[in-house]
């Protein structure tokens, strides 16, 4: 966490939290002294232990006089530390830090990132990033990749506690085989401030950029992401990009996007704010943003990256999910974002492998691995010819069989 510099004598009071299921409401006011004062619905159980994590991040900060008055509700340790952390953080009124970020883009990519390139991203479930209520268990519903989401879903006055939120749940939480991406702010708004706090605990894996119309806006994310890395010693760890399309004029420049970073591992697009752009309305089957989809497919598939359709926001018609992830599939989409749980089988249903598929696809290597071994680079399965583009498809099949344990 940003250190704060207890010796500026404590300016003004400040309230952060929400009086809600899981999380606690901390105010922090200036005196002579130190008082903590404790209201929790747990309190028989976890008084003393609350008021130790308090004073443990107080002495963290070099701070022994100010009031704290904490009224909570059953929130867990990462949602006290983050609570307090943004309270006193605003009532220092800590200055914003300047930085010179002419750092050169990255040059070379580390087997971590090589590894993040091949992730599943079949689903990436989206986490407003204020609620710790919803991000206690989310890692338990088995989404191939968790979005901590600081953009939409958190409202201007929120950005700066969210920060911290997501810094201490994903350093308290035990996420261990999904992919910990970070929706940040656009770079021109909020977020230089989002990387700052986010990456300085190195415990995610990607950054999800918004509003991405040109290889500027890449080459600056990349060059601030290492100006970071740098800063807080991150070794051999690199953080891979996912830029989200969505606006016509980041349509258009899909494809010098795609090659603007070694950094990208995707593309992913954005319908409702594309269509916002466009001044149009979604239909239920979609028609009007094939053509979006398209080129967002080619820029990503022509740069070796893979390809992530837009959410599908109506999380009461499951029929028209699988409908709509059926068609995805068939598009060349890689995956898709999601904004419930119960939208995660039905995803990953559709984009897993039929035992049929499976067995054809195993049918193609064979028959070829025969023909070549006989001089030829065809060979015949059935009534059909096929050749090295069919066994490249009947290959990434099988390689997506193995990744899910199905063979």
């Amino acid at each position: 966490m940003n250190k704060i510099i207890s010796k500026v004598k404590l300016g003004r009071s400040s309230l952060e939290g929400q009086p809600e299921k899981s999380d606690l409401t901390v105010e922090v006011e200036p005196s002579e002294s130190l008082i903590i004062n404790i209201n929790s619905s747990v309190k028989t159980l976890y008084r003393e232990h609350i008021k130790k994590l308090v004073s443990e991040i107080l002495s963290e900060h070099q701070i022994q006089a100010v009031k704290i008055t904490i009224n909570d509700d059953g929130a867990l340790d990462f949602t006290i530390k983050a609570r307090l952390t943004a309270a006193l953080f605003t009532a220092w009124g800590s200055s914003v830090q300047q930085n010179d970020f002419s750092h050169p883009p990255l040059d070379s990519i580390s087997k971590n990132l090589v590894d993040l390139k091949s992730r599943l991203r079949r689903t990436r479930l989206y986490l407003p990033g204020n609620n710790p209520y919803l991000m206690q268990n989310a890692y338990l519903f088995g989404s191939d990749a968790l979005i901590f989401d600081l953009e939409d879903s958190v409202s201007p006055h929120e950005k700066l506690p969210a920060r911290y939120l997501i810094s201490e749940a994903l350093n308290f939480l035990p996420i261990q085989d999904q992919e910990r991406m970070v929706r940040i702010n656009p770079l021109n708004g909020e977020g230089i401030q989002d990387l700052r706090v986010v990456m300085k605990l190195k415990n995610f894996d990607t950054v999800l950029l918004p509003k991405c119309e040109c290889r500027e806006d890449i080459l600056n994310a990349d060059k601030i992401i290492s100006y970071f890395e740098q800063k807080y010693n991150y070794g051999q760890k690199q953080l891979a990009l996912i830029p989200l399309i969505e606006t016509a004029k980041g349509v258009l420049n899909a494809p010098q996007i795609a090659s603007a970073s070694k950094r990208n591992v995707a593309l992913t697009f954005g319908a409702e704010d594309f269509t916002a752009d466009m001044g149009i309305s979604r239909s239920p089957g979609g028609e009007e943003l094939q053509g979006a989809k398209a080129m967002i497919l080619l820029a990503a598939k022509s740069n070796g990256l893979q390809a992530l359709d837009t959410v599908y926001s109506d999380i009461s018609n499951p029929q028209g999910l699988e409908q709509d992830t059926i068609t995805s599939k068939s598009l060349g989409f890689d995956g898709r974002g999601i904004i419930h749980p119960e939208q995660i089988d039905i995803v990953h249903r559709v984009y897993q492998p039929s035992p049929s598929e499976i067995e054809y696809a195993q049918k193609v290597v064979e028959a070829l691995e025969k023909a070549r071994a006989q001089g030829n680079g065809v060979a015949s399965l059935g009534r059909k010819m096929i050749d090295a583009p069919v066994e490249a498809r009947a290959l990434k099949i099988l390689k997506l069989a193995r990744k899910l344990n199905l063979i």
